[in-house]
Formats: structure tokens, sequence, C-alpha cells
């Protein structure tokens, strides 16, 4: 079960860090930093690093670049923590 909602948590933050690309290359309404940012606290840091990767999106961004890989060990190491 866990397993399915990462890789759906995944799946969905990567669309919608693609959407919010495409939205900026159009200048049109973009989603906000704060859900990209909640959208990896609940699991989704794989595919919002894919979607930085792939679609060149908030890599210019220090809180995305440096904020996205540190909620990921810091969320990594509570999850050991507390399965230990």
């Amino acid at each position: 079960m866990l397993m399915i909602y990462l890789v759906s948590i995944n799946i969905i933050t990567f669309i919608i860090y693609g959407y919010d690309k495409l939205q900026a290359i159009r200048n049109s309404k973009r989603i906000k930093e704060k859900t990209l940012i909640v959208l990896v606290i609940f699991g989704g840091h794989i595919g919002a690093i894919l979607a930085m990767i792939i679609c060149h999106h908030k890599i210019n961004k220090p809180k995305f670049v440096w904020g996205i890989p540190i909620l990921f060990l810091i969320e990594f190491l509570l999850l050991k923590f507390c399965i230990n």
C-alpha cells in the first residue's frame, strides 16, 4: 500500500511540476511554490527532482535545489528512526 502511495504521489508531483513549467513558458497562471513544496513534503521527492532535471524547472531557486534533497534526507531519517 505504501509503495502505491509513493509511486502515485511522485507521478502527480512530476506532472504538476511539468505543468507549472509549461505555464511559466506560456506566461500563464502558475502553481504556487508552497503547493510544489507541500507535494515534496508528502513524499513527492523523486517526482520533483526528476521534473527539475528533465524540465529544467526551479533549478535556479535555492529553496528547491537545496530544500528538496534536505527534506528528503530529513524524512528518510525520521522514517528510519521510527521503524527501528
